[in-house]
């Protein structure tokens, strides 16, 4: 006897036939061109302006946060006295380009930093409800004001760009996430756990189980070689 899933849910229905789309549309990548030296320890955190396709920033675990514009031909390296990197400095890209987000670890701490001139210079936000432990930080990229920071067991959302923030969803067990996806009205929140979600602009989130399973099932049940960038898509 064979086993059927019945997509009761509109919104679930959408994201099965999303995560089918992107097992086959996006083929994997099988060729690497070399951009020059490494930065003296692994690199990672790579981030694509949405805005200028040669720009990218990539991070360092030996506190360094790299800035190219032309694609990797040259390098540079931010100020210390700006910012400071590690393995968790992903720069996060607005619709606003001269916005940017990104977690500062300088002093040993992890405090989210803003640059409101196209990351010339960064600064801490306003409130930070991490108290110097963010665990990551992930910006609307058709809404500055739009935010999402955590440390350890709690999730945290602002809508005036880090002005104030609110308590969302909390674990004294811990609180990863995998990523986190914007759609207008529509937050999703990727968990170890579940999905949480909200539909009407971060107000409220509730946690969805069953999405996380069925993005799960659906990944144990592809071809390998389409598993990592599923994996990717889905967050």
């Amino acid at each position: 006897m064979k086993n059927f899933i019945i997509l009761k849910s509109p919104k679930l229905f959408i994201v099965f036939v999303l995560v089918l789309f992107c097992s086959t549309a996006y083929p994997q990548i099988t060729q690497w061109t070399s951009k020059g030296p490494g930065a003296g320890g692994a690199l990672f955190s790579p981030s694509f302006s949405p805005h200028n396709s040669n720009e990218i920033y990539i991070a360092c675990d030996m506190s360094e946060l790299f800035h190219t514009t032309n694609l990797g031909l040259t390098w540079n390296e931010i100020s210390f006295n700006n910012i400071t990197g590690n393995n968790g400095a992903n720069v996060r890209f607005t619709e606003n380009p001269q916005f940017l987000y990104c977690i500062n670890f300088a002093g040993d701490l992890m405090t989210p930093n803003r640059s409101t001139d196209g990351g010339v210079t960064w600064n801490a936000i306003a409130s930070d409800p991490t108290f110097g432990g963010a665990f990551s930080l992930n910006a609307d990229p058709a809404n500055s004001n739009r935010l999402l920071t955590s440390d350890y067991t709690t999730l945290f959302y602002s809508s005036n760009g880090g002005s104030t923030f609110t308590q969302k969803y909390s674990n004294a067990n811990g609180c990863y996430i995998a990523g986190v996806f914007f759609d207008v009205n529509n937050i999703f929140v990727c968990l170890d756990n579940g999905v949480l979600v909200s539909t009407n602009s971060g107000s409220t989130f509730s946690m969805s189980a069953l999405l996380a399973y069925l993005l799960l099932k659906l990944l144990s049940l592809l071809p390998q070689q389409n598993k990592a960038v599923l994996h990717a898509s889905s967050v």
